[in-house]
C-alpha cells in the first residue's frame, strides 16, 4: 500500500489525549537524499507536519507545526554501536 501511493513511510499513530488527537495515520517521503517530510492527520481536525533534515549521517534538525497552535523546533543525534 505504501509503495502504491508513492510514499517512504506510512504508519498508524495512537490517539494523544493530551494535545486532543484521536488516532492518526502518517505518511511521509524523501524529497531530497537529506530532506523527509510527513503528514499527519487523524480525520476529526488535527493535522500537523514534520521536517526532517539530516545534516550529516548522526545529526538531523527536525521542526513540526500543527493546526492547535504547536510548534517546535530540535536537533536529533543518534549514534549505531
Amino acid at each position: 500500500m505504501r509503495r502504491a501511493a508513492g510514499l517512504d513511510r506510512l504508519r498508524i499513530l495512537p490517539a494523544d489525549p493530551t494535545i486532543g488527537a484521536g488516532t492518526a495515520v502518517a505518511a511521509g517521503k524523501y524529497i531530497g537524499r537529506r530532506t523527509y517530510v510527513e503528514v499527519i492527520s487523524d480525520g476529526q481536525g488535527y493535522s500537523a507536519t514534520r521536517v526532517e533534515f539530516q545534516i550529516t549521517r548522526w545529526l538531523s534538525l527536525l521542526s513540526s507545526i500543527s493546526t492547535i497552535g504547536r510548534q517546535s523546533a530540535s536537533v536529533k543525534v543518534s549514534k549505531d554501536y
